[in-house]
């Protein structure tokens, strides 16, 4: 079976879970999935059936009943990291969380920030690769012993210096389990153990496939038993962490799912809404669950200019952009789609009216293809976005189709 690596973490989650996010689609309805789960001398195979919608575990003996049924499900974990920062914004509780498990490991911190309160003069700024290592720690925080912490991608936006000391991190936290994915590109140390997917085989025609249900378990909140995020409440004496300054130049570079765009016209308002609704339609398009993001206010080079909009500016950038989603076909949900408007700081003060304007786009692993207010069809390249013509468009559903 053709596989990516999000896949191979949905696998694993959902063999071990009760609750499945897993959905079989073939003309047979029908697939089986074998893992063998080896602790030592002793291993364990599981056979899961899909059928139906629905699963079954088969096995071979009462022992590997006893083994499966020592396995604690509710402590199994499944993180989406590569943009781990979309849901949540960092609070002081996160914050401090971080830091005490690096006090606790006796570990120094580079990057260690307390939180400001409003009295205070100064910002936060944290660029979006040191708020994606500070998520990411409190996440380790809140992981409790004796489970299996599944991460998508944890390490897209961070340096070299960052992913060692978080996996000397993950090292020295005995007791749990954890499985991560990377880009091949992506130095390891050797003395972790590691599997290469081939990302070179070529499509050979009509193939099975199980679809992963990302959002019920990416997008939803962090499912840890001790971060319920959603039932604190608001914290209004703080300052906020401000991770764009005016000319300075952002860890983060453009590739696939993040794109950079420069604001050069008059009419910063149509140029955005006219382009995000192009560059929407093409993540929509990607075939490849996860998120994308455009970032309005930020040039090729990487360097921040901002966005001159007003507060009415604002309001016809999100009326607007609702709308032309809602004109996509087939049905494209708002919720799946995210327009936040970062504050930009020069010498320590919040410029007013200027704005980097992220969008982020949640696309999913299917096998349509949607269109735009205009009936137009994009999809989304290493350079940016391209449309296609109906000889392509019909090329490109035999190629989803395996026709």
């Amino acid at each position: 079976m053709d596989v990516e690596k999000t896949t191979v973490l949905a696998i694993l989650y959902s063999m071990l879970q009760d609750n499945e996010i897993m959905h079989y689609q073939c003309e047979e309805n029908e697939a089986t999935i074998k893992l063998v789960i080896t602790d030592k001398n002793n291993h364990i195979c599981l056979n899961k059936c899909y059928r139906n919608n629905c699963s079954e575990i088969i096995v071979k003996s009462f022992d590997e009943m006893k083994k499966l049924l020592s396995v604690n499900r509710n402590m199994i974990y499944l993180v989406s990291g590569e943009f781990i920062g979309r849901k949540y914004k960092l609070d002081r509780e996160m914050i401090n969380n971080a830091n005490e498990l690096l006090d606790r490991m006796g570990i120094e911190n580079k990057y260690k920030v307390d939180f400001l309160d409003s009295n205070s003069k100064s910002y936060n700024l944290m660029s979006g690769g040191i708020q994606t290592f500070y998520h990411i720690l409190n996440i380790l925080f809140n992981t409790p012993a004796n489970s299996v912490l599944l991460i998508d991608e944890p390490f897209a936006m961070l340096d070299n210096y960052t992913i060692d000391q978080l996996l000397y991190i993950m090292g020295e936290m005995k007791g749990i389990q954890f499985i991560l994915t990377s880009n091949p590109r992506m130095v390891v140390h050797n003395d972790f153990n590691q599997i290469y997917l081939d990302t070179q085989r070529k499509y050979i025609g009509r193939y099975e496939r199980l679809d992963f249900d990302y959002k019920r378990v990416f997008n939803d909140e962090l499912k840890l038993l001790t971060n319920s995020l959603k039932d604190k409440e608001l914290i209004f004496d703080e300052k906020p962490i401000i991770k764009y300054e005016l000319g300075k130049e952002i860890e983060e570079v453009e590739k696939r799912n993040v794109e950079f765009k420069e604001i050069k016209g008059n009419n910063p308002c149509n140029s955005i809404i006219d382009n995000a609704e192009i560059y929407i339609n093409s993540f929509l398009n990607s075939k490849a669950s996860g998120i994308g993001i455009i970032k309005w206010g930020i040039t090729d080079d990487g360097i921040v200019k901002g966005v001159g909009l007003t507060k009415k500016d604002r309001d016809i950038i999100d009326r607007k952009i609702s709308e032309r989603i809602g004109q996509m076909k087939p049905y494209v949900s708002t919720e799946s789609i995210q327009i936040t408007f970062e504050e930009v700081v020069c010498n320590n003060e919040i410029i007013k009216d200027l704005f980097v304007v992220e969008i982020s786009v949640e696309s999913v692993a299917s096998n349509i293809l949607f269109s735009t207010s205009k009936n137009e069809i994009y999809i989304k390249t290493d350079g940016g976005k391209r449309k296609l013509n109906s000889f392509e468009i019909q090329q490109e559903l035999q190629r989803r189709l395996g026709v």
